[in-house]
């Protein structure tokens, strides 16, 4: 698979957002200034009244210019205080969903920026695989080869580091487990221009042969008295294998700990 990194999570649809100011910050919002509230009232009542008057007479007319003047402010006045605070829910509003706008952005950068990163480590690990297994196999058959010449340390050297490299192959391939894992939680749910995860189990060297041979060899030094003497000294040692307490640990438990890994890579990549 080419290694072509232009692919991207695309952001999710925002949610649009409606925001309302509470009845105490409503009562904040000023409606007439009171300079142009008195003037106001003032040119209501003097039109008002003059027309009471004349229709009324003096009294009822005042009564009237004084009531219409009162209503006139005070409706105008709160249909101000209501367009100021209709103003203000619109401007918070539009900042609101300009930062979800944002948020939803960043989201879909960081998840690119995230899965992008799991591609290419995943695709490096299965290109080292082969090496691994590949490695072992020919200390394996060093040792084989450090038996027949009955070199006792330099055989137990040979299986050590067949035991590393298969080692390295687990941890490869639990790696690769782990991130195809994330890579399909990460898309879950997201449209996307990825690819399907890169790494298939088929594309991945079986260890099966390996993990025979390491047995086998091991079998013939624990067998022969003077390679077993110096295999009971080196079988304790620790953190020679990574993830295995002890050589002898590693030896005995690799085959199952790589089935195990090869399966949970299985199951990642089903995940799909």
């Amino acid at each position: 698979m080419s290694q072509n990194f232009e692919y991207k999570v695309f952001p999710r649809g925002p949610v649009s957002k409606t925001v309302t100011i509470s009845d105490g910050e409503k009562n904040k919002i000023k409606g007439l200034h009171w300079v142009v509230g008195v003037l106001l009232w003032l040119g209501v009542y003097g039109i008002a009244a003059l027309f009471g008057i004349n229709i009324f007479g003096e009294g009822v007319g005042m009564v009237i210019g004084i009531v219409v003047a009162t209503v006139t402010v005070i409706v105008i006045s709160g249909s101000i205080k209501g367009s100021r605070a209709s103003g203000i829910e619109n401007d918070r509003t539009k900042d609101a969903n300009e930062a979800e706008q944002r948020k939803v952005l960043k989201e879909a950068e960081t998840k690119t920026s995230h899965v992008k990163s799991y591609l290419r480590s995943s695709l490096t690990l299965a290109a080292e695989v082969p090496e691994c297994l590949h490695t072992a196999s020919g200390w394996l058959q060093t040792a084989e080869r450090e038996y027949r010449a009955n070199a006792f340390a330099p055989f137990w050297d040979a299986v050590e580091q067949a035991a590393i490299w298969l080692g390295d192959y687990n941890y490869k391939v639990k790696e690769i487990s782990g991130k195809a894992h994330y890579y399909y939680k990460e898309l879950d749910g997201c449209a996307h221009t990825f690819p399907v995860f890169p790494v298939s189990i088929q594309s991945l060297p079986d260890a099966t042969f390996v993990i025979s041979e390491l047995r086998r060899i091991t079998r013939l030094g624990q067998t022969n008295f003077h390679f077993a003497n110096i295999w009971e000294h080196r079988s304790t040692r620790r953190e020679i294998v990574a993830g295995f307490t002890t050589l002898n640990n590693a030896i005995s438990n690799l085959g199952s700990a790589i089935e195990d890994s090869v399966s949970n890579l299985r199951d990642s990549i089903s995940s799909d």
